[in-house]
């Protein structure tokens, strides 16, 4: 909330958070409060769980370093979005406010039933913002197999939206609320604010909606005055679904973004308040699980969470390494602390390594590849995570020489040899 005294000005923008297992999101508005341009960015981070908020000067200038940070740290402990995935939802959003979203051609709806939308293309439709309550359109769409509904209500007297979108074959609707607390341009144009720029809000998330995470995106627009809707792939950023809903108010304004100095002021404070609420270098190292062949110098093969007696969280990940040749395969163990931001990365000595690779059926890090180690990657993490110990205080971990009960480093030769053998 932002209040001004005296002019009893209120302003309030809200963020509904622990919403499922991963819960990443972000808003970013701007605002003319009192006269006074604001630019105001709330997220959620998953893993360290934190709210970060960002309010910062919005005059058109830019030139003001004005700002105020803060943020709120609990110990919610959920899933870590992939780093891979991080990088898709922040470019989507950039995109969308740019304009420069690759999708096929639109095409002119009237509202109503869509029936399905195929992937990409952009359906567009005219309703006036200031007029009554309306359905505005029902759709289908997939994501692979998945299939989804989503439908979008208006509320009376402004750009007031309800988006729902559920399984196709049943289930709990995930809703978003959308409301433009700015009064509209008179003109389609970018006025209307206060100060002739223009209000713009831009709202993302991850959700879980029946098993299969979505993308979701809605821009409440200026140049021209729209309501953007984008629903993508998180593993791609592919679009499986796009909405345009224009003002007509007479303007006959086309769905194509024109220049925008609000949407480029809400791009900044949104990029500043991403790079402010990334986690540590290590983390973010280890985010993505790796990427690209399964020989890579470099891939985290396991992640999970330990939780401190202080019931504090920290993150654990298994490093495979090895030579650009995918062989002399070496291990490395990280810890990321998100209280304290404090990391920490040991490598695992070789006769451990050794000992944990035999269990595993395999060679030693002389003999076994990268491949090989991959392939086994579950067995592998469960017999090293086991050798972790980690302090109480979270201030590191101790690697101990012990195999899980069962296991054993000699009594069975290498999967390689058994190979061979036959």
């Amino acid at each position: 909330s932002l209040y001004h005294p005296l002019t009893c000005s209120l302003y309030e923008l809200c963020l509904p958070t622990r919403g499922g297992g991963c819960p990443e999101r972000f808003c970013a508005e701007r605002v003319c409060l009192a006269g006074v341009p604001l630019l105001v960015v709330l997220s959620e981070t998953a893993f360290p769980h934190a709210i970060h908020a960002l309010v910062r000067d919005g005059a058109e200038s830019g030139k003001s370093d004005k700002e105020i940070r803060f943020a709120v740290r609990d110990d919610g402990v959920y899933t870590m979005l992939p780093r891979k995935e991080k990088q898709v939802m922040t470019r989507c959003a950039e995109e969308l406010l740019t304009g420069t979203f690759s999708s096929a051609p639109s095409e002119v709806a009237l509202g109503g039933a869509l029936g399905e939308v195929p992937a990409g293309k952009t359906s567009i439709m005219r309703l006036s913002m200031l007029g009554g309550a309306q359905h505005v359109c029902s759709a289908d769409f997939s994501i692979g197999s998945a299939r989804f509904k989503l439908a979008l209500a208006k509320a009376p007297g402004g750009a007031q939206f309800t988006l729902g979108i559920a399984p196709t074959s049943g289930g709990i609707d995930h809703i978003v609320h959308l409301a433009r607390r700015s009064p509209l341009p008179a003109d389609g144009g970018g006025g209307g604010d206060g100060d002739g720029v223009g209000p713009v809000a831009l709202s993302g998330e991850v959700h879980n909606v029946g098993g299969t995470d979505l993308l979701i995106y809605t821009l409440l627009d200026v140049s021209p005055c729209a309501l953007r809707v984008l629903v993508a792939d998180p593993s791609s950023g592919s679009a499986c679904c796009q909405l345009i809903v224009l003002d007509d108010s007479g303007t006959g304004a086309e769905p194509r973004q024109q220049p925008c100095a609000a949407r480029d002021l809400v791009l900044r404070a949104f990029k500043a308040s991403a790079a402010a609420a990334s986690p540590g270098a290590l983390a973010s190292a280890v985010g993505g699980g790796g990427g690209g062949g399964s020989d890579n110098v470099s891939k985290c093969i396991h992640r999970t969470t330990r939780v401190l007696p202080s019931c504090q969280p920290v993150l654990l990940s298994l490093i495979r390494k090895s030579m650009g040749d995918g062989m002399d395969v070496r291990f490395q163990v990280m810890l990321y602390h998100p209280a304290s931001a404090r990391e920490l990365a040991v490598s695992v000595p070789l006769p451990l390594e050794d000992k944990v690779l035999r269990a595993c059926g395999l060679g030693d890090h002389g003999t076994t590849n990268a491949r090989e180690v991959d392939k086994a990657a579950k067995e592998v993490a469960a017999h090293l995570m086991h050798c972790v110990t980690v302090h109480d205080d979270g201030s590191g971990f101790a690697l101990r020489d012990e195999l899980m009960a069962g296991a054993s480093d000699v009594t069975s030769p290498p999967k390689a040899a058994k190979a061979a053998a036959k």
